[in-house]
């Protein structure tokens, strides 16, 4: 193939020194930017145009004989009585909510401050780390809060002297207990919309779950966790880290 684009370019293919490569490599490059920036699809596109298709698509094959067209597979009466709006904008606020607090350093910012916490007993940092993260998933993205916060967390297990995984597994949990608001996740929107509940009544309860269930972890990973997880013992290509570390080794 390359003989055959020296032909084209060249017009012969007998010189493939590096001077001419670089010459073929602009004119591709050159022909490329021609073609100008390239735009993609994303999801969010193909889920609207297959909803407008269902406007125009009809509901059954035309024919010749009736008079009558028949109806496209969805009209707009039908989307205005039997779509959740409410449920779709809590949702797309939610996410618009999320992306905020990432473009903003929100929760870069929340976890930084988690640094603050290396004079405390582990179990201490455990519970307070378990404890914000889970007020701040009722607010964020679960996905988006451990991406950023996951890092953090190891960074913060070196500069204690202990195993990443005790306060990463913690952290991701913790990410789960998103009971308090209608905008932590999708069912609690959809339990919100259809049910008689309101934001308080939530509050309530889900302010009782985040305890039980902190509680529940912490108990957890410090019995079966400690033995399944090994998370006495740092791992042994971050030993390096945490001899050189200023904090000195904290046993959990």
């Amino acid at each position: 193939m390359y003989p055959a684009l020296l032909r084209s370019l060249l017009g012969r293919d007998d010189d493939e020194s590096p001077a001419t490569t670089a010459r073929v490599s602009r004119i591709i490059q050159a022909e490329y930017d021609k073609l100008g920036p390239f735009t993609y699809v994303s999801n969010p596109t193909c889920a609207v145009l297959v909803a407008v298709c269902l406007f125009a698509i009809p509901s059954k094959c035309p024919s010749l004989d009736e008079r009558v067209h028949p109806g496209a597979l969805l009209d707009w009466k039908t989307t205005i009585g039997r779509v959740p709006w409410g449920v779709l904008l809590l949702l797309g606020g939610g996410y618009a909510l999320a992306d905020v607090s990432k473009t903003s350093g929100l929760s870069v910012a929340v976890g930084d401050s988690l640094v603050s916490l290396t004079d405390f007993p582990p179990w201490v940092v455990a519970a307070a780390v378990t404890a914000i993260i889970a007020g701040l998933t009722e607010f964020t993205s679960n996905v988006t809060t451990t991406a950023l916060l996951l890092p953090i967390l190891a960074e913060l297990s070196v500069k204690l002297g202990m195993n990443p995984l005790y306060l990463m597994i913690h952290g991701n949990i913790g990410a789960t207990f998103a009971f308090m608001l209608p905008i932590a996740t999708a069912p609690n929107a959809i339990v919100f919309a259809h049910g008689d509940l309101n934001v308080l009544d939530m509050v309530k309860s889900g302010f009782v779950m985040n305890i039980v269930c902190i509680v529940i972890v912490l108990v957890a990973t410090h019995t079966w966790g400690m033995i399944f997880f090994d998370l006495r013992h740092v791992p042994w290509h971050m030993t390096t880290q945490v001899i050189n570390s200023t904090t000195p080794h904290i046993p959990i």
